[in-house]
């Protein structure tokens, strides 16, 4: 039992860690971006910088329409319309028919080509729709996480374990994806701004000076390494 103790204490550790690097990863890229913008530098590396950090987010977006199946019900909904009476006229071997009958399924045509066209309009706005979702549930998620790491481990027999499970799968993907999307290209884009930026070596003209604190993206450019190595 105190072997068993001992493990849980050092996985909560962990999981409170993993949270924390997470955490400072995110607000210190913010930071640092923030401070090269204040001192107008740097003007090449804010949009990388954005992207970076929003990619994994969109990413897990994604990860959630696939484990939901919602873009399965998506494609499913598309191909209800495809399937329709006036599509399915289309496939109607018409071009063998005579001139007269090809007369014929001029109107049936037309009506197939707007009931598509409806069709995949309306579909491309329920897919934007359930994306945009999908991406606004992960700050929530992110959320019931968090709180599920750092609640005391007595208390989370309140949740269902299913939850926990799902919140515990959620975790690993979003670390990795940040790890991989977000802090391991940033190390290197930090890394190439410290190294051209601001008086380091003494030797860079005014004109390539930088005044935005260097500290803030060496403290960057550390947490995402350890963001990588967690």
């Amino acid at each position: 039992p105190a072997s068993k103790t001992w493990h849980s204490t050092l996985d909560a550790l962990w999981d409170r860690l993993s949270l924390a690097l997470f955490l400072l990863a995110l607000i210190l890229d913010i930071v640092a971006l923030a401070s090269f913008a204040a001192n107008n530098c740097g003007r090449e590396w804010w949009v990388p910088t954005i992207l970076f950090i929003l990619a994994h987010t969109a990413f897990m977006g994604l990860v959630l329409l696939v484990h939901s199946q919602w873009a399965k019900r998506c494609w499913q909904s598309f191909l209800v319309v495809l399937n329709g009476p006036e599509c399915i006229a289309l496939r109607t071997p018409w071009c063998s028919q005579s001139p007269v009958r090809f007369l014929l399924y001029i109107p049936q045509f037309l009506i197939a080509l707007i009931t598509l066209a409806i069709g995949t309009m309306v579909s491309v706005f329920v897919v934007g729709g359930i994306v945009l979702c999908a991406v606004c549930a992960v700050p929530l998620l992110d959320l019931s996480a968090a709180a599920a790491t750092i609640w005391p481990a007595g208390d989370k027999k309140r949740f269902r374990s299913q939850d926990l499970l799902f919140l515990e799968n959620f975790k690993l993907a979003r670390y990795s994806l940040q790890a991989v999307l977000q802090s391991l290209p940033q190390i290197i884009l930090l890394a190439i701004a410290l190294s051209s930026l601001g008086p380091i070596n003494g030797k860079a003209s005014e004109t390539e000076q930088c005044n935005a604190p260097q500290g803030v993206a060496i403290a960057a450019l550390a947490v995402a390494s350890l963001n990588v190595l967690d």
